[in-house]
């Protein structure tokens, strides 16, 4: 059982007094204070725009509107490449030229608060939030999400990962859902070829979140990618293996396409969503496009593979946070913004029309995960609950990141290379470049 996620029951268990409708959460709520920002306008960083075609796009649409028939403050949306935000942000503050309130992600936090770019939220947190109230969010007060003791963002929902599998072509080929890598490997053979490919990740470095899928390929086979000391650690026998086997995947097995060390993750959801990959490690926010573009009955969710059949790969943890800029100029306003998608009823909201799993535990309370749509939520929950720890994010994460996709570029590159070898030069390198942080 996970010790940074409490079992399922009590994941499930939260207030029966939730808002029956969905339609515009939070819109009768009333105000004690009334508009004190009415036309207040505050500028919102995001990669994510209530104009975009994504369900979760379509959600924060509906909350967007809501938010302003609430309060009267008008969110401007700057839309910037996710990959970006953290580096922009930083950049921002030290100019002035911040925003009111902006989108983090998971493995950026560390970065961004030690760089002095965000503010604490302590002071919101205890005024909004008495301490029975905190105990509602998931993992908002786990050691990954604080810095220095301080809440510098509150999460927005919780990302889990699972294998994503194919399951028409799972069935024309008579077999049964992959429990191990091998399970991996004798399925993706049987479907590659043609222009198709049986297991899929993405090698190139347009986006340093390849954790998402090297984290459980060595966790799962009992290594460590950093010690408890910080330093790297992907130097033993079980990343060895995981090097060796996404290696084999391109040049034994010939499950998974040469040009792979160039692959972005979109070019592995694209492959996917138009049939030309038939298993690969995603999140559960990206569910409901993926099941839009291929039919939900034709994909399975599948816990990580580990080695042993009786035990999975524990699944990473992500998601996506808000924070307040350091020297934001109205940042009541922001506050009110974020305490306004943390209700639990926002949240159910966006499990009903995005997929997302909240970060609320009685969000999860809400009838809607009971009902027969929200089937595979409820299988997410199972899995997390079960079976899950927190993906690195470590203030050099990207660097860490950088330091093993070389590493694997290099053992694809060159099959016959020396994988211990190649190991220990990188997490070599990433401590030095730590050490200077």
């Amino acid at each position: 059982m996970s010790s940074f996620i409490e079992t399922r029951r009590a994941v499930l268990a939260g207030s029966a007094a939730l808002a029956s409708s969905f339609l515009l959460p939070g819109a009768g709520r009333a105000q004690a204070q009334g508009k004190p920002f009415d036309g207040q306008p505050i500028v919102h960083w995001s990669f994510l725009s209530p104009e975009g075609k994504s369900v979760r796009e379509q959600a924060i649409k509906l909350h967007e509107e809501a938010f302003r028939k609430e309060t009267g403050i008008n969110v401007a949306f700057e839309i910037y490449p996710f990959a970006e935000l953290a580096r922009r942000l930083v950049t921002a503050v030290q100019a002035n030229t911040q925003p009111d309130v902006t989108r983090v992600g998971w493995e950026s936090i560390p970065m961004v608060s030690k760089a002095g770019a965000l503010s604490p939220l302590d002071a919101y947190i205890e005024k909004a939030f008495d301490a029975e109230q905190r105990k509602d969010f998931l993992i908002d007060y786990s050691p990954a999400l604080l810095t220095n003791g301080q809440k510098t963002t509150m999460q927005l929902e919780t990302i889990s990962h699972a294998l994503f599998v194919r399951k028409d072509w799972l069935e024309r080929a008579g077999m049964k859902p992959p429990r191990t890598w091998s399970d991996v490997v004798e399925f993706g053979k049987k479907v590659s070829g043609d222009g198709r490919w049986g297991y899929g990740f993405f090698g190139g470095k347009q986006q340093l979140v390849h954790a998402v899928y090297l984290q459980p390929h060595i966790h799962g086979r009992g290594g460590r990618i950093l010690g408890d000391d910080g330093k790297a650690t992907f130097t033993d026998d079980a990343a060895v293996r995981a090097y060796k086997f996404l290696s084999d995947c391109v040049h034994v097995h010939k499950i998974t396409p040469p040009d792979v060390v160039n692959m972005s993750w979109e070019d592995q959801t694209d492959a996917f969503r138009t049939g030309k990959l038939a298993m690969f490690i995603d999140g559960s926010h990206r569910y409901r496009d993926h099941a839009r573009a291929v039919g939900a009955d034709n994909i399975l969710l599948v816990e990580i593979p580990s080695d042993d059949p009786a035990k999975p790969s524990p699944t990473p943890l992500t998601g996506w946070s808000m924070g307040i800029p350091k020297g934001a100029k109205t940042p009541d306003a922001a506050w009110q913004y974020i305490q306004f998608y943390l209700r639990p009823e926002v949240q159910a909201a966006n499990a009903r029309i995005a997929g997302a799993l909240p970060s609320r535990r009685s969000a999860a309370g809400d009838p809607y995960f009971k009902t027969p749509e929200a089937a595979y939520l409820q299988w997410w929950l199972d899995y997390t609950a079960a079976n899950s720890e927190p993906m690195i994010n470590v203030p050099t994460a990207s660097r860490l990141t950088e330091a093993m996709v070389d590493a694997l570029h290099e053992v694809i590159l060159k099959p016959n290379s020396d994988i211990a070898a190649v190991l220990r030069r990188a997490a070599a390198g990433y401590d030095r470049v730590a050490q200077q942080q």
